[in-house]
């Protein structure tokens, strides 16, 4: 039995419940309704422009312009402005499991072992989980012993991390967790907090 499946034989529906009805009083509907910027905001355009210093120069004007073109693609290219305002949201304090690139596209029919369709996320390469995945442990270093268990029992001799978009992130983050040989990453990476530039430092200098 998981570690995962444990926690929640351990919970009665009632008790899950509870437990989804106190969140809601924490972070109600309503109130994700509704968003005013607040005083202390970050600037979207310095959070923007800061990104750059990262990013492949010559690209900058074909990126730039392609965000001009409208509303939507504008928000596809400012993820570090949303991240920025969702900070300040009201937080449940339920956990999930973060698609990087949760735009339409994404979503789609694929069918499930009992064969039935089901409407829901279908592009996982981009998921990653730095809070941890819950199956192996609660909270990301608990995540990462867990993995060096499962492959010092496979007598695993090398580790490689993959991700692609916002999962080069992840990528990154595990890599240097795991000390792993290689870390692949299939897109620039995502600068969601200010770490970015010391994870490549330190992943340049392995």
């Amino acid at each position: 039995m998981s570690l995962e499946s444990a926690h929640l034989s351990s919970e009665t529906v009632a008790d899950r419940r509870a437990r989804g009805k106190a969140a809601r009083r924490t972070a109600p509907r309503a109130g994700q309704a509704w968003w005013e910027p607040g005083p202390d905001r970050p600037d979207p355009l310095a959070a923007l422009l800061g990104q750059n210093a990262i990013r492949a120069q010559e690209l900058l004007p074909i990126r730039h312009g392609r965000m001009s073109a409208s509303p939507w693609t504008y928000l596809r290219g400012a993820a570090v402005v949303m991240a920025n305002d969702l900070a300040l949201a009201p937080n449940s304090g339920l956990e999930v499991q973060l698609c990087g690139d949760a735009h339409v596209l994404n979503f789609g029919l694929w069918a499930t072992p009992e064969r039935n369709l089901s409407f829901d996320l279908r592009d996982f390469d981009e998921m990653h989980f730095l809070g941890g995945i819950r199956s192996l442990g609660d909270g990301l270093g608990a995540t990462v012993r867990g993995l060096r268990r499962i492959a010092a029992s496979l007598g695993a001799t090398r580790i490689a991390c993959a991700g692609s978009s916002s999962g080069s992130y992840g990528a990154m983050r595990y890599a240097l967790a795991l000390a792993a040989d290689k870390a692949l990453c299939l897109a620039g990476p995502s600068v969601l907090d200010e770490s970015v530039p010391q994870l490549l430092a330190r992943a340049h200098r392995r």
